[in-house]
């Protein structure tokens, strides 16, 4: 019986087939087994004894429990705490108490819920914002560049001139303008550049 084939290409690439083989398998044993010359090593040598040592090289044993001291606990007085439960414990009201007690919105365990927060009064702030002003040559009069921070458009006008059809600027100063609604309401200062 002839396990290899006849000497040629065939025969080689058999051999290199079985080479890869072993060595892969050589490999495995070796990354599940270590190597064989690596032992873990204590820090006391086997022949001296530790300290708590017994007779004969053996460890003395633990005390035993004590069950009956684990058994009895101590009754809780009426001022005792007991961070194991749950909740806040109601104390009973007096007889005959005029008033009730009702729980907190926040819960027992958090501060009350904020108040809500106080709903706006009057128009919505006026969005826009002063980029630019300019003295013109004819007749000395201050022009605004305002824009909107909505759309970002800019818009340029004189005092007095509607803005967007929505706006008027009521006062053009040397560092801030002056706009309002067309009724007059929600009038603010804008600032040069803010």
């Amino acid at each position: 019986m002839e396990l290899l084939p006849p000497p040629g290409p065939e025969r080689t690439r058999q051999i290199a087939r079985l080479a890869v083989l072993l060595i892969i398998l050589i490999g495995v044993l070796w990354y599940f087994r270590g190597p064989a010359g690596s032992r873990v090593t204590t820090s006391n040598p086997s022949g001296t004894a530790g300290p708590g040592t017994g007779p004969g090289g053996q460890l003395p044993l633990p005390d035993p429990l004590k069950l009956d001291a684990l058994r009895a606990t101590p009754a809780l007085d009426e001022a005792g705490r007991n961070p194991f439960a749950f909740g806040v414990r109601n104390e009973p009201s007096a007889p005959g108490s005029a008033f009730i007690t009702t729980p907190q919105p926040g819960g027992a365990f958090g501060p009350p819920a904020p108040p809500p927060p106080p709903v706006p009064q009057g128009p919505p702030p006026i969005p826009l914002r002063l980029a630019g002003l300019t003295i013109t040559e004819a007749g000395g009069r201050p022009l605004v560049t305002l824009k909107d921070l909505g759309t970002n458009a800019l818009y340029q006008a004189f005092e007095g001139d509607i803005v967007d059809g929505r706006y008027r600027v009521v006062k053009v100063g040397v560092q801030s303008v002056v706009v309002s609604y067309l009724d007059g309401s929600g009038i603010r200062t804008l600032p040069l550049g803010g």
